[in-house]
């Protein structure tokens, strides 16, 4: 067991605004952790008097640079003589600028990421990559359930990033069509703290072309919700591992995916490009919206899922990577 310092910023870990990077972190906290796992610290940054207290620094890019004190930062971790690593979340590391990089990279062992395109671009950056480590998925609370509701699903923060706009047009186009199916979304203009106006208006317009808008809900009831469903849409452009789609899978969720490099390391029901396409490989696979899915993709998604993506599975990959630092 090692004692590990996951450095990522306070937001992440107390706010309940915080979305998927909060939800992930509690996820490595809970799936690197426990009695089979290794002592997980989360904090956002290394205190110098706590600069021998840890056997690894597992950085996290997001907010390293916030503040300007990248510079200042670095100097704390030199100072550190456990062994440093990147672990990857989104797109971050294009934000960067190549001195941010190097600078960072002349005290970081190894990159981690959590896909293999996202390995491909650490590689682009000659950055010293090892294999994936995917985001740890608790897949006994993402689990799929016996009796399916016929429900179109899709999920996240209500917002031009999260390609909102798709899904008001999809779900306006479905209603009143979509035969025994409802519509259903997860996510509203709240998760990620910071409430806009064109977050709001993009919120209201989706709810209103949506038969059950549930909005932010607690994990438990996510789970709920997507255990239950039978169809889920996943669009989106800015995802790297897109953890939600991660616990579809788990859930066994037949899923309709767009163009996402990310979908082509998955098993998935079908692909599409417009929304109309999406309409037609929905009313595919759901019999004209009155049957359900084949049982024998939702099996091998979920089977995926265990062995890729559970707790035990990404503790296996993270142990390897760290049999090269420790």
């Amino acid at each position: 067991m090692a004692n590990i310092l996951f450095m990522i910023p306070t937001f992440y870990v107390e706010n309940r605004f915080a979305g998927g990077m909060g939800t992930k972190t509690s996820a490595i906290v809970d799936g690197w952790g426990g009695s089979e796992g290794h002592k997980i610290t989360v904090a956002p940054e290394l205190k110098p008097d706590e600069k021998d207290a840890y056997d690894v620094i597992i950085i996290e890019l997001l907010g390293l640079r916030n503040n300007d004190k990248l510079a200042e930062r670095v100097e704390v971790l030199k100072s550190a003589p456990a062994p440093k690593i990147v672990y990857g979340s989104d797109s971050e590391i294009f934000r960067w600028t190549g001195d941010q990089r190097r600078l960072l990279s002349s005290v970081v062992s190894l990159w981690v990421p959590n896909m293999r395109w996202q390995a491909d671009y650490f590689q682009d950056f000659d950055l010293p990559t090892t294999g994936v480590v995917y985001e740890p998925i608790d897949c006994d609370l993402f689990t799929p359930k016996t009796e399916r509701k016929k429900v179109i699903l899709a999920g996240g923060a209500t917002c031009p990033e999260k390609q909102s706009e798709f899904f008001i047009e999809l779900f306006g186009k479905l209603k009143g069509h979509s035969g025994e199916y409802k519509t259903a979304y997860l996510g509203d203009a709240s998760l990620w703290g910071e409430i806009t106006t064109e977050n709001l208006r993009l919120e209201n317009q989706l709810d209103a072309v949506t038969d059950n808008f549930y909005g932010a809900v607690k994990p438990t009831k996510v789970a709920t919700v997507m255990s239950e469903a039978t169809v889920a849409v996943l669009n989106p452009h800015y995802e790297t591992c897109n953890r939600f789609d991660m616990e579809l899978m788990a859930c066994g969720v037949s899923r309709v995916c767009g163009s996402h490099i990310c979908y082509d390391e998955r098993p998935t029901a079908a692909r599409f490009q417009t929304v109309d396409e999406c309409i037609a490989q929905l009313k595919t696979l759901t019999n004209d919206f009155t049957g359900m899915p084949n049982d024998t993709h939702a099996k091998e998604v979920r089977e995926y899922a265990v062995e890729h993506f559970s707790y035990q599975a990404s503790l296996k990959q993270l142990n390897t990577v760290l049999r090269y630092v420790l």
